[in-house]
This record gives structure tokens, C-alpha cells and sequence, in this order.
């Protein structure tokens, strides 16, 4: 509650910041550990009981993060089965078989931790990411099918903030 206005606060997002990363690249699913070092879990926990906050999230992007995870990461190792390379060397969900289990691993991991929705953004980057690969309309209808398969681990509370772009609005499932 802010006490000088008496307003409840009944959720609360961590956006950009959190991510293991390197530049523009995701290293990992858990959290920076020099930003949180003891993952998601207990922060979560004093933060409900310290303030009632009744829903938690994280943000992340349509790609993992900006320009997809890191090539050599231990986390490109453990999904590479899930991911898809372009021609431009981006590492991405793959938006043709397998790439809602990116995001069904990570959602299960972040739901262990305590969080209960996802702020999406970057779906609009599909255009870049996908250029000289494959037809932008086959990677967006691909890459939002994954997410949405995948937000079923979230109970389908998975925020679509940057996905306006007409190739991802005609390509949406739901």
C-alpha cells in the first residue's frame, strides 16, 4: 500500500535488467546473480509479505532477449534442439517446430521462482531477425505460436507490449 495515498499495490513487474546477459545476447534463464543473487525465490516471498503484493513478473523479449541468446552460453547448449540459427548468426525460439519449449522451459523455471506473469516485447524485431531466413510472415506466425503454446505454464498471463506490427497482429493465435 502507498500509505499516503492508501492505494493497494496488488502486482509489481521487473522489467529489463534482471536477464543474464551479454550486450544484446541471453546467457541464461536465472537471473543475474550480481543484480539477484539469490535467484527469484525469497526476494519474491519478502516482497508479498512486506507489501502484499499479490502478483509478480518479469519482463523478457519474443527473443529471449534483443538478439536472442548467446551462441556459446550454456543456455544455447541446453535448448539447442529449441533454437533456430538465421543467416545473419542470430540464435532464436525456433519459430518452425520446437520453439514453444524455449519458452515452456524458462516459464517453468521462472514459475518455480515464484512468477506468476511475463511482459513480452521485441515481437516487432521479427522482421530483422528473421531478414534473407524466411518469410516475415512465416516467422511471426511461428514465434507467436511458440509463446502462446508456452503461456499455457504461465495460465495464460503472458503481456504482448510490443507486438503491433502488422505481421505479428495477422499472425497471433489468439
Amino acid at each position: 500500500v502507498i500509505p499516503e495515498k492508501n492505494v493497494p499495490i496488488k502486482w509489481m513487474l521487473m522489467d529489463d535488467g534482471w536477464l543474464n546477459v551479454t550486450g544484446r545476447l541471453l546467457n541464461d534463464f536465472e537471473p543475474d546473480k550480481e543484480k539477484v543473487p539469490h535467484a527469484f525465490a525469497q526476494m519474491i516471498k519478502d516482497i508479498r509479505e512486506e507489501n502484499g503484493v499479490k502478483w509478480f513478473g518479469v519482463w523478457h523479449t519474443l527473443a529471449g532477449y534483443w538478439d536472442g541468446v548467446t551462441p556459446e552460453s550454456k543456455l544455447a547448449k541446453m535448448q539447442k534442439e529449441h533454437l533456430f540459427e538465421t543467416v545473419n548468426g542470430l540464435l532464436l525460439p525456433d519459430p518452425k517446430q520446437n520453439g514453444e519449449m524455449f519458452f515452456v522451459d524458462w516459464y517453468t523455471y521462472l514459475k518455480s521462482q515464484g512468477i506468476d506473469f511475463t511482459k513480452v516485447d521485441g515481437q516487432s524485431n521479427v522482421r530483422e531477425h528473421y531478414e534473407d531466413t524466411m518469410p516475415v510472415s512465416e516467422a511471426a506466425k511461428g514465434s507467436n505460436a511458440a509463446l502462446e503454446k508456452a503461456s499455457m505454464w504461465m495460465q495464460g498471463a503472458v503481456i504482448n507490449c510490443m507486438g503491433m506490427a502488422m505481421e505479428n497482429v495477422v499472425a497471433r493465435p489468439n
